[in-house]
């Protein structure tokens, strides 16, 4: 099974998958989402990791949607 995109953040950015949901107090991941390969997993799962993180409804219907909202957010 692959890793879940909030596995692999939590993992590359050394920080519990619970302290995602404070991203703004943790400078090494805001960066590596900037950088993430979000088209590496499926839109449904990034919805799901990017709702959890930032605490808010997300139903992105592409990537393109996705990183416009990141741009917003980060």
């Amino acid at each position: 099974m692959d890793e879940s995109i909030l596995d692999e953040i939590s993992r590359n950015c050394n920080i519990y998958i619970s302290d995602l949901k404070n991203i703004y107090s943790y400078p090494q991941a805001i960066q590596y989402l900037k950088s993430f390969s979000f088209e590496s997993h499926s839109i449904h799962e990034c919805n799901y990791a990017l709702a959890y993180i930032f605490q808010t409804d997300c139903r992105f219907e592409n990537y393109g949607q996705l990183r416009e909202f990141l741009k917003t957010v980060l």
